[in-house]
């Protein structure tokens, strides 16, 4: 056991020396005085940074499978959802129709036998999504703007791809011709983990409740600090004269045009101010204008995902292993504000970079268990609106150099998620109800 340990602890010293050496040497590199223009520099930039792909950042975060019989089961994997993703551009489709009945046809459909399930944390636009992974559907310009989904079923009983909104229960499908086997055939790899899911009207935000008892691993990862040079490239609009105005530890930059981005020297959290980028659309909504930000940020903040949006705002978030990871001072996190043509970003300075490898696991209770919890602690469940496991980003205790994700459940509660634990304090506090 203690040779194990030393083992252990040998390949996490061993992998943080490495990058600690690595970032030494990336410093020297972004810190080495400019002697060429600034339209090399992006050039040479441009050539390194590989932007994010819609298709990467907008795939949907769930799959269940409707068995035959009664039986759901819930994978999160990325691999399995973007195969059936992908696979479904192959098929032809006829002419979307909007379903009748309100939320009885709704339940009807979201519990049918034979189909495979995918959903996005909260809604985004049909066309945005149809756009995004290319699905040949049959006049689908003379759909409205504003009609939102965050469930994709395709039904292998009937051979109609439905679209699902759980907010106001509406339903679209149009039909489906081409090779259901290679759908099927999916899950049969090896690879696929699953586990026992319900679904019931009565649930609370008409989300899938786990049966189960659930083992997930604990991670660790060797974290870096990316050079703040890395966010003036992505997000200003000029990027080539951008000057420091500040005297103080944080660093604040800003240009003539007037844009300005803030790194809080204590937390290193980013605030950046401006006008929309020159490259977005100005009708585009605010999922495309949005995505920009991330893009242009290429893999420096790793797997990020849309995770929702409020108001004018789009959330992203980084995922582990097909989990969200929740972080204080948007570790882990982007969030794009835009209003008319004025957008701020927030995310934070520290990304993650290597994982270790690690054999801790732990066990979470199923939902109906964690939500009776909430409950038994004087939780209001009308303002329950979902329930979620994520990986909460935490400091190691052993090194800065290491970060380590540990699963947790996280609930939306009243409009704000946070880690179920951290609620029952406060509902035990009295500071939430």
């Amino acid at each position: 056991m203690g040779m194990r340990r030393l083992l252990d602890y040998s390949i996490r010293y061993g992998l943080a020396a490495m990058v600690a050496l690595s970032l030494f040497l990336s410093f020297k590199i972004w810190t080495k005085p400019a002697n060429s223009t600034h339209k090399e520099t992006k050039k040479d930039q441009t050539e390194v940074v590989q932007k994010k792909s819609r298709s990467e950042v907008f795939l949907p975060t769930k799959l269940i499978y409707h068995h035959v019989d009664d039986q759901d089961s819930l994978s999160y994997r990325e691999g399995l959802i973007s195969n059936i993703q992908q696979k479904l551009k192959k098929f032809n489709y006829d002419r979307l129709e909007e379903l009748a009945g309100g939320e009885a046809t709704f339940q009807r459909i979201k519990t049918q036998r034979h189909a495979v399930e995918l959903t996005y944390p909260q809604p985004l636009p049909l066309k945005l999504y149809q756009e995004v992974f290319e699905l040949p559907i049959a006049d689908i310009d003379s759909l409205k703007d504003d009609v939102m989904i965050d469930g994709v079923m395709i039904s292998i009983a009937d051979n109609y791809l439905y679209l699902l909104n759980h907010v106001d229960m509406t339903v679209y499908r149009t039909k489906m011709m081409g090779d259901f086997p290679s759908i099927t055939a999916e899950f049969r790899d090896e690879d696929n983990v699953f586990f026992d899911v319900d679904f019931d009207s009565e649930n609370v935000g008409q989300i899938y409740y786990v049966n189960e008892d659930i083992q997930l691993k604990k991670y660790s990862y060797i974290a870096t600090v990316q050079p703040f040079t890395i966010f003036t490239e992505a997000f200003f609009n000029q990027s080539a004269e951008v000057y420091s105005k500040s005297n103080t530890e944080n660093v604040e930059l800003t240009n003539a045009e007037g844009e300005f981005l803030n790194v809080n020297a204590e937390t290193g959290e980013i605030n950046y101010r401006g006008k929309l980028k020159e490259t977005a659309d100005a009708d585009a909504n605010i999922y495309d204008s949005s995505f920009h930000y991330v893009e242009s940020t290429g893999n420096v903040l790793g797997n990020i995902r849309f995770f929702g949006a409020q108001d004018n705002t789009v959330i992203y978030r980084n995922y582990v292993e097909g989990f969200p990871v929740f972080g204080d001072y948007t570790k882990g996190r982007m969030s794009v504000t835009v209003q008319n043509q004025n957008v701020t970003v927030t995310t934070n300075e520290e990304t993650l970079l290597v994982p270790i490898p690690s054999d801790e696991t732990v066990r979470l209770e199923p939902t109906r268990t964690v939500l009776q919890q909430l409950l038994d602690h004087g939780a209001d469940i009308t303002k329950i609106h979902d329930l979620q496991i994520g990986y909460e980003w935490q400091l190691n205790t052993e090194t800065k150099q290491v970060v380590d994700l540990n699963p947790a459940w996280y609930v939306k509660y009243d409009g704000i998620w946070d880690s179920v634990a951290v609620i029952e304090e406060k509902l035990s506090e009295g500071v939430a109800g």
